[in-house]
């Protein structure tokens, strides 16, 4: 009784420490897992492969699907592991007979790896065949159909196998020879690749084809044998040819592929992106660039996107990537100089704080700013423009003042809000200059900006302001427009029919039966030349120059990027006009000549459809009620005058400085008549200092030889028959009468300059010369 005792205590020790023994190897022997690097793909919105790269190891390994064609997945069970769903890892049989195979020739004819064999065989990186790589692997085996399904170990195999040259897994191989998704292979293509991880070395397909025929073909009768395919089948998928070389991957979207790699690497991304328009959009850049490249530009970039979405449907890093010319440059992420392309946000913005109506007149005259002296692209002065005029034809002057008026730090604020993070230092180290182009932004946030604008008129405001989006693992926050829809509404209004100044013009106007709001931007010293232009489903954008800021003569704009952006526009589906937003629109009187809300001196009335804060906006301030004798010849007083025969009368009165170039673009515009001869007045005249201007640096002007010449002062008043008294330092320097120029030899240094009526009126600047 005691040996039976011990003998029990003795072999259940024995079970224990095997048991033990056991635990601790089913623990030390790693689960099979794949941590390789991974391509980075790109699918376009009909899930067609539109580009890859390798991975870090310089191998094409596909991200992994998690389920397997199922004509590859019967071919790789019908010649790789027949009865993988029947047993544990270890096929039992199989091992048996190739015991006996073996054992009879004498030499090794047969193996019994099951594929969940050859997957642990692959995660152990392929391990010499010793007894003890071949117990670990018969663990890892195990373990690997405990923790896993049959379906999870076939999509294992299938994604890590080798299939030839660098390529790993059945979808870079299908792409990569088939040129198809591994679900679209047909029989034969299916039994080629099933066939080619037994032996991807020997026959590698364009090598050995005799070899890798033989085998495809022995697994199609096999399939046909097992009634998994039918005779005409199997007849017609022995006359496909075999695969000769690996197909290319396309190259078109590629500046669009290495962006994905570097932000998203190792990922499946499917987009939105359309083949066939970036086809289109190639072609035609193709022709713009023969006739670019004789002015030396040499690059140029596009976005298209959905404007409901925010999804990228076109993407154009660079017109050539090929191009030894920073053709590898990817310029829609780049950061450059933005132009004139943040005068629509302003507009909109002026609007929404009441500072402005669409018709208010804005100064337009020299003017030197804490160091900034503006000027318009065509060199000349309006005195005055509307703020609609000033955006559509892109005034820098009226731009800068308006900016002034709402402040910079204002301002970035709104841009930061439209999702432009670009602009990231503080607003003085911008400044006034902010809006003519002194901050950077690329097409990627400008295309961006402008379509969450239309998204915010056609959807609403909340939640419109969003990042485009090319691909779906990248998610991005949602903010609420800062802009409101009328603001917006009206901003495009300008858009929709721009008029260039007449050394710009250089484009059709576009067809009023799909139109489009569209604004160009060019940066300083014709570095980069912008268009963008939107509608309620789509948002285009474009830049031309070269990638490495060299700039050159004419690249604008309006004559480089307009035409293409008009061009790829007429590529997309027509699309009817933004609906007008009537619950937000209120109607407004207006001045007709100021366009500030009228006055009760206002004679000429118009009524504009504005937002409800632009209901606000101050009187005209420029209409007065003056009196006039009866001939209405000049202006009198009760000190020189009956006032019974008195005459009323409103009159439009600018400032001196804005009416000087007003009057030169505006024969309509009338001076106040001359006061009458006799009589006191109190009148209150304005004088304004037309050059120089406060805080302006001047050079002295030399003549040919190089002599210094004089500096000719020039100033403007309201009454055309007044006197002006000019002091420098206060000594006076003359006095001037209806055209009020005097010429001066200032020494360098600080100086300062005033000028005065006889009434006291006076203006002051503080200027210096070097």
């Amino acid at each position: 009784m005691k040996q039976n005792v011990f003998r029990g205590y003795k072999y259940g020790i024995w079970f224990c420490s095997a048991l033990f023994i056991l635990s601790i190897f089913w623990m030390v022997i790693p689960s099979v897992s794949f941590n390789n690097p991974r391509s980075t793909v790109l699918f376009s919105k009909n899930d067609y492969l539109i580009g890859a790269t390798l991975a870090s190891d310089q191998q094409w390994r596909f991200p992994p699907e998690k389920s397997v064609g199922n004509k590859f997945k019967k071919a790789l069970i019908t010649y790789e592991d027949e009865n993988f769903y029947n047993h544990w890892g270890i096929d039992i049989k199989a091992v048996a007979r190739a015991i006996y195979l073996n054992i009879k020739r004498g030499h090794i004819v047969s193996g019994a790896s099951t594929l969940s064999m050859q997957i642990s065989r692959l995660a152990l990186n392929n391990q010499d065949r010793t007894w003890w790589a071949k117990i670990k692997e018969g663990f890892a085996t195990l373990k690997l159909e405990v923790q896993c399904s049959k379906e999870e170990i076939l999509s294992l195999y299938a994604n890590n196998a080798p299939f030839g040259g660098n390529i790993v897994g059945i979808e870079a191989a299908s792409w990569r020879y088939f040129s198809c998704a591994s679900s679209k292979l047909t029989w034969a293509e299916s039994a080629t690749l099933a066939v080619l991880p037994n032996a991807p070395a020997l026959i590698y397909p364009g090598h050995n084809n005799k070899v890798l025929r033989k085998k495809r073909d022995f697994l199609l009768k096999k399939l046909y044998l097992k009634k998994v395919i039918d005779k005409q089948t199997y007849e017609l998928s022995i006359l496909e040819k075999l695969p000769q070389h690996v197909m290319p991957f396309p190259k078109d979207f590629i500046h669009a592929m290495e962006w994905l790699r570097r932000i998203d690497p190792g990922k499946s991304i499917h987009t939105a992106l359309d083949p066939r328009l970036q086809d289109q959009i190639l072609s035609r850049l193709a022709n713009y660039s023969i006739k670019y490249k004789a002015n030396q530009i040499h690059n140029v970039g596009v976005l298209v996107l959905s404007v409901k979405t925010g999804n990228v449907i076109s993407y154009i890093g660079n017109s050539d990537w090929k191009d030894p010319n920073q053709g590898a440059v990817d310029m829609v992420q780049a950061d450059r100089s933005t132009g004139s392309l943040l005068k629509p946000f302003l507009y909109a913005a002026m609007q929404d704080a009441g500072y402005i109506t669409p018709n208010t007149i804005i100064p337009d005259y020299p003017v030197f700013l804490n160091g900034f002296a503006p000027k318009n692209f065509d060199r000349k002065f309006r005195g005055a423009v509307s703020a609609s005029l000033a955006l559509s034809e892109s005034l820098n002057v009226p731009s800068v003042f308006m900016l002034r008026q709402y402040s910079a730090a204002r301002f970035l604020h709104i841009l930061h809000s439209m999702g432009l993070s670009s602009f990231d230092k503080r607003a003085d180290y911008y400044g006034l200059s902010l809006i003519l182009g002194g901050g950077e932004s690329s097409l990627w946030q400008m295309v961006g900006a402008y379509a969450s604008m239309s998204r915010a008129l056609s959807y609403g405001e909340k939640n419109a302001i969003f990042a485009p989006s090319i691909s779906s693992n990248i998610s991005y926050k949602k903010h609420d427009s800062p802009l409101s829809k009328a603001a917006i509404w009206n901003t495009f209004q300008s858009l929709q029919t721009v008029n260039r100044p007449i050394n710009e013009v250089g484009w059709k106007y576009l067809d009023s039966s799909s139109p489009l709001a569209w604004k160009t931007g060019t940066s300083y010293g014709f570095k980069d030349a912008w268009a963008i232009g939107v509608n309620p489903e789509y948002a285009i954008g474009v830049w031309v120059g070269n990638a490495d800021g060299q700039g050159r003569p004419a690249c604008t704009g309006v004559t480089m990027a307009a035409p293409i952006l008009f061009d790829i526009f007429h590529f997309l589906p027509k699309t009817p006009w933004f609906s007008k937003p009537d619950s937000e629109l209120f109607p407004l009187a207006v001045c007709h000549e100021s366009g500030y809300s009228a006055s009760k001196y206002c004679n000429n009335i118009d009524t504009l459809l504005v937002g409800e804060e632009v209901l606000k906006t101050e009187p005209c301030p420029y209409h007065k009620e003056i009196m006039l004798d009866k001939m209405q010849k000049y202006r009198v007083n009760n000190t020189n005058y009956p006032i019974t025969k008195m005459v009323k009368k409103c009159w439009f009165i600018l400032p001196p400085k804005i009416a000087y170039y007003y009057k030169q673009n505006h024969p309509e515009y009338h001076s106040l008549p001359p006061r009458f001869p006799s009589g006191k007045w109190n009148e209150q005249a304005t004088v304004g200092i037309l050059y120089p201007s406060q805080g302006l640096v001047v050079t002295t002007p030399r003549d040919f030889m190089g002599v210094a010449t004089e500096v000719v002062f020039q100033a403007t008043t309201t009454l055309d028959d007044t006197q002006l008294y000019w002091f420098l330092d206060g000594q006076s320097i003359g006095t001037t009468s209806i055209v009020h120029k005097i010429s001066c030899s200032p020494s360098v240094g600080t100086h300062r300059l005033v000028v005065q009526d006889k009434n006291g009126n006076e203006d002051t600047v503080v200027f210096k010369v070097v």
